[in-house]
């Protein structure tokens, strides 16, 4: 909102629309009754609605105390995660399939950022894609688990034979000391 003042010496409110002619918009987030802005680690822009984020979320997930542009939340994925992640803010959005993320860690960054933002549709994608990867990449799996307490990835990978592995490095992967106690 910008604050002026009248003729009369009164406050008007304007709301503010931003003009960011400076960044460029992502093409498939630039609906223009968009009320939230957040801006890619990549300088792209996107525009959303704040009740898609809240119904999706729970709440608003974006920081921007830290922007380099006034509101904008600068936050640290590129712009072609995010394509991926705020698809699941709006109703029947394109299914994303496994074969989207050539490698393991495009698919761990993905769940990365839908657990940091808890966009729960995608936080289920990412988890159930993880799964494919137990027995190739069970101690990356093993410490994102950990850090997000998804119980049921951290028994996939206990089934695995990193079940050996030693309990200084299990300990160090989990950091979490419920979870470790489990383990033991």
């Amino acid at each position: 909102m910008i604050y002026t003042k009248n003729f009369d010496g009164m406050m008007d409110i304007i709301p503010y629309i931003p003009v960011y002619s400076f960044i460029p918009i992502c093409p498939s987030f630039n609906a223009e009754d968009a009320n939230v802005y957040v801006r890619s680690s990549d300088n792209v822009l996107f525009g959303l609605h704040a009740v898609n984020i809240e119904v999706v979320t729970g709440g608003f997930p974006f920081d921007s105390s830290y922007s380099t542009v006034p509101g904008v939340p600068d936050i640290p994925e590129p712009a072609a995660l995010l394509e991926k992640l705020f698809v699941y803010f709006y109703p029947n959005s394109p299914e994303i399939e496994f074969a989207d993320f050539p490698t393991f860690q495009d698919l761990l960054s993905f769940a990365e950022s839908a657990a940091r933002y808890h966009i729960r549709p995608a936080t289920m994608i990412g988890k159930e894609f993880l799964r494919r990867y137990v027995l190739s990449h069970p101690r990356e799996i093993l410490a994102f688990a950990a850090k997000h307490s998804y119980y049921s990835l951290v028994k996939e990978v206990a089934r695995t034979e990193f079940m050996n592995t030693s309990l200084a490095e299990v300990k160090e992967l989990l950091s979490n000391d419920h979870l470790y106690g489990i383990w033991v």
